[in-house]
């Protein structure tokens, strides 16, 4: 199967993985924390077990500084949402609505970074696995994400459904564009390392404190820890050279 071929593929199964997260919060209203844990082991053990080592096999040092660029850039992106949800606080019930569905645009265009980090690992070649499979799970719960943002503030399963069909479509357009556009080895090089950093960030600041937070006794939290673990044990295994 050609580069474009296996791209639409696993961008397919990114869309199936956010449908399935969003629909899951239609019916079922809540996402077991393990999941959720296990999620982010994943992300985890993909950045620091097969991108970050790749990176610094490729170009040294320069993989940190790309690494933290997208660990960075991520944390102040959403340290300034933090700072606009503080702020609307108080502010009326429209207002809050529009912040929801602001949150649930943002999520489109994250999961269409998704396809960017899709595509360049495909065109890489050397880590389109890990890669595929850390975005199907991040997108999984981008899909409960994004139908619960629009739950909370519109209550309007016809718009959540609309919201969750765009985040759904959105890395099959990103992952194609890359293939298509054929980036040169450095480019991914420096690419595959700054999305070393975001997956990082998701992984440690979102996923596994969402998680905790989610689990309301300590035998709970212990079975989110555990689930993180094995997440990132399934995700060095499936990184380590040969597999």
């Amino acid at each position: 199967m050609g580069g474009v071929g296996l791209a639409i593929v696993l961008a397919l199964l990114t869309f199936a993985a956010t449908l399935a997260g969003g629909f899951f919060v239609l019916r079922f209203k809540s996402l077991p924390v393990e999941l959720i844990g296990f999620s982010a082991g994943i992300l985890v053990a993909v950045a620091c077990f097969d991108l970050l080592p790749h990176g610094f096999e490729q170009f040294g040092f320069g993989a940190i500084l790309s690494s933290l660029a997208g660990y960075g850039l991520l944390y102040a992106w959403h340290h300034y949402r933090l700072k606009q949800d503080i702020s609307h606080l108080d502010a009326d019930t429209a207002g809050q609505a529009d912040l929801g569905l602001l949150g649930a645009g943002t999520l489109v265009l994250h999961s269409l970074v998704d396809g960017v980090a899709l595509g360049v690992g495909l065109s890489d070649g050397h880590t389109g696995l890990g890669v595929a499979l850390a975005i199907i799970l991040h997108d999984f719960c981008d899909g409960v994400s994004t139908v619960t943002l629009v739950l909370r503030t519109r209550k309007d399963p016809v718009l959540a459904r609309l919201f969750l069909a765009a985040n759904a479509i959105a890395p099959v357009v990103g992952a194609v564009v890359v293939i298509t556009l054929g980036l040169s080895e450095q480019s991914l090089d420096w690419l595959l390392t700054f999305f070393a950093g975001t997956f990082l960030y998701i992984g440690l600041h979102q996923l596994f404190p969402a998680a905790l937070q989610s689990a309301h006794d300590r035998l709970r939290g212990l079975s989110v820890g555990m689930s993180a673990a094995v997440g990132i044990l399934a995700g060095w295994g499936m990184t380590m050279p040969g597999s």
